[in-house]
Parts: C-alpha cells; structure tokens; sequence
C-alpha cells in the first residue's frame, strides 16, 4: 500500500454539502503534520472527489449554491 492510496469518505443529508467539505478539509488538514513528518506530499492533481446519491439528491437544484470542490492547503480539488 502507498500513502496516496487512501480514501475518505463521509456521509451527510441532502441539504447540508457543506458539513462534509468542512469535514473532510479538515480531515485532510490533520494528517498535515503527519505527512510533513514522512517527508510526504498531497499531490493534488492526483486527488479527486466524487459526490455519490440518487440523481434527485444530486440534482443541482437541491445542491445549488454550494462550493463542492475540496480545499487542500493551496490546492483547491474540483469536482470530476
């Protein structure tokens, strides 16, 4: 297993996208100092984020208005 071979995940109502990027963020933000002690970098342009849910819950209605995109230190991972 390689250190970039890691998964995080989270799950949140339809109506709150925003708990799990904060979430997540943060999460990703503590393993910074964890990663900085192996000599270990985040390589942003491998990252990638997905968003899982029925087509009415992803329906950009009911998630509109919210930035679903990750941000990891200076990077920013977009939604694919």
């Amino acid at each position: 297993m390689f250190a970039d071979d890691k998964q995080l995940s989270d799950s949140v109502d339809v109506s709150e996208p925003g708990a799990v990027i904060s979430h997540l963020s943060t999460c990703v933000s503590d393993t910074g100092d964890w990663r900085a002690s192996r000599k270990l970098q985040l390589n942003a342009s491998k990252t990638e984020i997905a968003w899982f849910g029925s087509r009415v819950n992803l329906n950009k209605k009911k998630i509109s208005g919210y930035d679903l995109s990750l941000p990891v230190g200076s990077d920013v991972i977009k939604l694919k």
